[in-house]
């Protein structure tokens, strides 16, 4: 069990993408209300939104791992490979997860924690 292996897990060229946008849309919507850009809530909606997303990823992993063995691109995969055990790459997951939800909670609002776990509930299973 290698760090690179479950950072791999996370998807993280996916996730500056996704984190850039979220900062992207903070900074407009913070000009559209005519704010100032708050610098911490900004920081803790790029780090709730891309722990989230972090853990989505690895959730996904883990539920289409055999189809990921199937195909030569994912063939390769830590999970796929046995590199990391279900059951750590789970735990890492849910802690991503619950971590991303309770940084947006407690540090942005309750609504985007919402949003971000029934967009979590939309990718893997719908």
């Amino acid at each position: 069990m290698r760090i690179r292996d479950f950072v791999s897990l996370t998807k993280p060229d996916v996730n500056l993408l996704i984190g850039l946008t979220t900062a992207d849309g903070y900074c407009l919507g913070a000009s559209a209300q005519e704010r100032t850009l708050a610098a911490a809530g900004l920081t803790h909606t790029v780090v709730g939104t891309v722990l989230v997303a972090s853990g989505t990823a690895t959730m996904n992993q883990l539920m289409e791992r055999t189809f990921d063995a199937l195909m030569h691109r994912t063939a390769h995969r830590p999970l796929t490979v046995g590199r990391i055990r279900s059951s750590s790459a789970l735990a890492f997951g849910l802690a991503l997860l619950a971590g991303g939800a309770v940084e947006l909670a407690m540090a942005v609002n309750s609504i985007s924690a919402a949003i971000a776990l029934a967009t979590v509930a939309v990718y893997l299973f719908i």
